[in-house]
């Protein structure tokens, strides 16, 4: 397991209950940027009727890139998961990481709690001090904890 997913899971405070690292086939045809509500949207077109739920769910959590000798890159997202086939499977466009193609998914509920809608936000990185931080334009900003309280009070303040 890459240093960066060991990280996160350390700094997320994941049991091996409440994390899995997952294979997640890419089958690109909903726009960047938008995951959430893509995942969703797959998910209700397989729904047999608006009360009923689906074989198709959404799964929350990480993508971590590859170290590139500078940074681990990796943001929250969103995928589905097929329960006919137990397949992953994700129909956002790469995006953040069309250039670094070797990514690995973490399944993260908790990332739900969270509202992702900050047209400043790039991302986060671990760097070489194996320390979380968060990506905002051009800055760079270290966080001390990666609990989702602590993401509330520093992350959409930075």
């Amino acid at each position: 397991m890459q240093r960066a997913i060991k990280n996160l899971i350390r700094d997320r405070g994941l049991s091996r209950y409440q994390h899995t690292v997952v294979k997640v086939e890419s089958c690109p045809s909903r726009p960047i940027g938008l995951c959430a509500d893509n995942s969703v949207d797959e998910a209700d077109l397989h729904r047999p009727s608006k009360d009923q739920p689906g074989p198709v769910k959404s799964v929350a959590g990480w993508i971590v890139g590859e170290w590139d000798g500078k940074y681990a890159p990796l943001t929250p997202h969103f995928w589905n998961y097929d329960t006919r086939t137990d397949t992953f499977y994700d129909t956002t466009e790469p995006g953040y990481f069309e250039n670094n193609p070797n990514v690995t998914y973490v399944v993260d509920n908790q990332v739900m709690d969270l509202d992702w809608n900050d047209d400043s936000f790039s991302g986060f990185v671990y760097k070489k001090d194996n320390r979380p931080y968060v990506v905002k334009k051009d800055k760079i900003v270290r966080i001390d904890s990666f609990t989702n309280t602590n993401l509330e009070q520093i992350y959409f303040q930075a």
